[in-house]
């Protein structure tokens, strides 16, 4: 299983990726990361990467840019 965080999770473009996800067996979302907070998810959505505390095998961001910085340091 293949166990991804969505930077950008409540945009268009991540829930699109949120619904194809949960429709690709093999794959699911463990945590989001944004910081609009209004969108109900089958995973914790946090505000910040740091904040994020689930393990991931990948990270997926269609977050702003502001958040690249953040997303790095959690990379490394």
């Amino acid at each position: 299983m293949v166990r991804i965080i969505m930077s950008g999770c409540n945009g268009h473009m991540g829930q699109n990726i949120t619904r194809i996800v949960k429709e690709t067996e093999g794959a699911e979302i463990v945590a989001g990361i944004d910081k609009y907070q209004g969108i109900e998810n089958d995973y914790p959505v946090y505000g910040d990467i740091s904040e994020c505390t689930e393990e991931a095998d990948a990270v997926i961001d269609f977050s702003a840019p502001a958040a690249l910085d953040g997303l790095l340091d959690y990379g490394r």
